[in-house]
């Protein structure tokens, strides 16, 4: 997800205002549909992970996967009452003032998203080096 808002919010949203006014009703249609299926799962396999992770991770690590899943719901909300809601009113033409909302919104949850990406990695680095000092501790026993 971190990659694809990335590029959404640096490449995809920015050209809407390069569309123009005849094509713009059937670009913004299109995009809603496309990016809904586009995010589906991978939204899902997020919350879910998040919420797995929850349960699964030991105590130590607890507060950065709690961070992570509450990192998820503020992304989730600005989307909700958001960026939704602007792609709404988007749909019926090219608005410069919804879609700077849109921009900003689209802003919070890049870097919401950026720092649930920097938690996953730590984790993943905890992950690993627990793992590895593991190995060298049987090797050595």
């Amino acid at each position: 997800m971190l990659g694809l808002i990335w590029t959404i919010h640096t490449v995809h949203y920015p050209l809407f205002a390069d569309v123009g006014p005849e094509n713009y009703a059937q670009f913004q249609a299109h995009h809603v549909e496309r990016i809904g299926k586009l995010l589906l799962v991978p939204w899902a396999l997020e919350g879910i992970t998040a919420l797995l992770l929850i349960v699964v991770v030991p105590k130590k690590q607890k507060f950065l996967v709690i961070t992570g899943a509450v990192l998820v719901a503020g992304i989730l909300v600005l989307s909700g009452l958001v960026s939704a809601p602007a792609h709404a009113e988007l749909a019926d033409g090219f608005d410069e003032s919804v879609h700077s909302q849109l921009m900003n919104a689209n802003l919070a949850r890049t870097l919401l998203w950026t720092l649930r990406g920097l938690i996953a990695a730590s984790l993943l680095f905890a992950t690993f080096t627990q793992k590895s000092k593991l190995k060298v501790e049987r090797v050595q026993s």
